[in-house]
């Protein structure tokens, strides 16, 4: 038992001049450690800080931070990077700005300038969509006076067409009778030739014979008119109807077969009917009974 407790004193007495001498290290106790924890929190709470940065325009800017518990606000001279970062500086009076503040400044002043640049784009893109129905508009003005142009010139081609027809329509005047030669007979033989069942001879003299006779007969057989061979006042205002479709002063072949030239005499003959003369009331009367004129 003596030597157990002189081995032991030996042992301690040799641990303890090895501690003194540094060759045993001591260990850190869960106490140090937890100051040391502490420590850390502490200096992570001294460099935490927030940032927020608007910018209104260039000219116009406004950053606001927390910085070792201290809560600033600045307005760069710009929103360039440089002035920003040098006015953040002049706050904290410093020459040099901590490496994790510079970088989140940096970084929402990056993400601030890009919101800025997307509401530029958006505003861009609503002008030039108002630009856009601008021209659309002019474009439709500028079709709408094409076309009120254009229907000024198709009114009045359409006056110099009527005062042509209606030079054409006094073409065959009154008086025309069998016997006689004359140029307004010659116009009634060329357009009764157009159609060869009218009058297949086909002679265009001037004189008004029996072929001619016979070939009004069938002209007013072929469009309901008084068949007697003269040119009366129905008849002639036929004529004169039929006669407005020539074409370079010649009647195209087919005229008296085109379809509607009957019925388009006919609408056009109603508007005299009710001032009819001699030779036309009974001709009158038929469109009336036709077409259910008023009388």
């Amino acid at each position: 038992m003596k030597i157990i407790a002189t081995n032991f004193i030996g042992l301690l007495f040799v641990l303890l001049l090895a501690m003194a001498m540094g060759i045993v290290a001591v260990p850190q106790s869960a106490f140090a450690e937890e100051n040391a924890d502490d420590a850390t929190a502490e200096n992570a709470s001294d460099t935490d800080f927030e940032v927020e940065v608007e910018i209104e325009d260039d000219e116009d800017v406004k950053v606001s931070f927390k910085f070792d518990g201290n809560e600033y606000d600045v307005e760069p001279a710009s929103s360039d990077e440089a002035d920003v970062l040098a006015a953040v500086m002049t706050a904290l009076d410093v020459e040099t700005l901590d490496t994790d503040l510079e970088a989140a400044i940096v970084a929402e002043l990056a993400d601030e300038l890009a919101e800025e640049d997307e509401a530029e784009d958006d505003s861009a893109a609503a002008d030039d969509s108002d630009e856009s129905e601008s021209d659309s508009t002019s474009n439709l003005t500028d079709l709408l006076e094409t076309l009120q142009s254009l229907m000024a010139q198709v009114e009045a081609l359409q006056l110099q067409l009527s005062e042509v027809r209606g030079e054409v329509k006094d073409l065959i005047g009154e008086g025309v009778e069998e016997g006689m030669t004359s140029e307004e007979i010659r116009e009634i033989q060329e357009l009764l030739a157009s159609d060869s069942t009218i009058y297949p001879e086909g002679y265009t003299t001037g004189y008004f014979g029996s072929l001619t006779r016979n070939a009004l007969k069938r002209f007013q057989a072929k469009f309901e008119l008084e068949v007697n061979g003269e040119v009366n006042e129905e008849t002639r205002a036929a004529l004169n109807t039929i006669l407005e479709n020539k074409f370079g002063g010649n009647v195209p072949q087919g005229l008296l077969n085109a379809p509607g030239i009957q019925k388009k005499f006919e609408r056009r003959l109603e508007f005299g009917c009710d001032n009819s003369g001699k030779g036309k009331a009974l001709f009158c009367q038929k469109l009336k009974i036709k077409y259910k004129f008023e009388n």
